[in-house]
């Protein structure tokens, strides 16, 4: 099986920290880090990603305005918004603009990495360590 390769996109450093510790301690797979959305733009168009784990609320680009700018010049790669803003209009509105999913803050983390292994499996690439 090939290496998955991750996007993660925080603007708070120290859940930036825990969300790749989480990722790495699971997962075999490349993990790269964003901290703003204008990064998360460059590094999605520059890269392909298998997932991408985007927080809503960022400076300079929310998470959802990330995706629609993707989505005008390439195909959006499978995106779970993570957001401590959670209402039933935000999760419409992001599975809307293309997030295959969407979880809450503050985050279960079993979950969140179920969630992670789920879509990873799905396209062959997943390895637990």
């Amino acid at each position: 099986m090939d290496k998955a390769k991750i996007l993660i996109v925080e603007d708070e450093q120290e859940v930036l920290a825990y969300f790749k510790g989480s990722l790495e301690r699971k997962f075999f797979a490349d993990i790269e880090t964003a901290q703003d959305g204008r990064q998360a733009i460059d590094a999605i168009r520059n890269n392909d990603f298998d997932l991408v784990i985007m927080d809503l609320k960022m400076p300079q680009c929310n998470g959802l305005d990330v995706m629609r700018r993707v989505k005008k010049t390439k195909e959006l790669p499978d995106t779970i918004i993570v957001t401590a803003y959670d209402s039933g209009f935000v999760s419409k509105e992001a599975k809307e603009v293309g997030a295959v999913d969407y979880i809450p803050k503050p985050l279960n983390m079993e979950v969140f990495l179920s969630k992670a292994k789920a879509i990873l499996t799905a396209k062959g690439l997943f390895v637990e360590k």
